[in-house]
């Protein structure tokens, strides 16, 4: 790849004859800049990748030390408590919260067939009027 960076002369355009992102490229081109034993440790699998193409552009005698660092902000996240509950509801919230709402309203809908199943009538409360065109205003 570094031979065709030399040929084409940038990364977008090696991507470009790739067929792929400049990113990829560059994630790639990192992990040629690893030292030889970082390189091994990504070949046997010891170290993720993910970890190597960022430590693979600094300076040499700096990689090894960055890793640490990644390293540990990595398990540091991990042990990290959730944080305390925003103000967005969560999904469950939300189920409940709409569940309450179904409840609310079959229980309206049942008082209302409850009456109609007596025999009382409810009238609309904005009924139109049949006007006869002499009493059209």
């Amino acid at each position: 790849m570094q031979q065709l960076l030399q040929v084409v002369g940038t990364q977008d355009a090696l991507a470009t004859r790739l067929h792929r992102s400049q990113g990829w490229v560059s994630q790639r081109l990192a992990l040629l800049g690893l030292t030889p034993e970082l390189k091994e440790k990504l070949l046997s699998g010891e170290e993720p990748a993910e970890l190597l193409r960022r430590v693979g552009n600094k300076k040499p005698d700096e990689q090894a030390t960055h890793l640490e660092h990644l390293k540990a902000k990595k398990t540091a996240a991990k042990r990290v408590p959730a944080p305390a509950q925003s103000s967005a509801p969560t999904a469950g919230e939300r189920k409940a919260e709409a569940e309450a709402a179904a409840s609310t309203d079959e229980s309206h809908y049942g008082v209302m067939k409850t009456a109609e199943d007596a025999g009382e009538r409810h009238e609309p409360e904005h009924q139109e009027r049949d006007l006869t065109p002499s009493q059209t205003p």
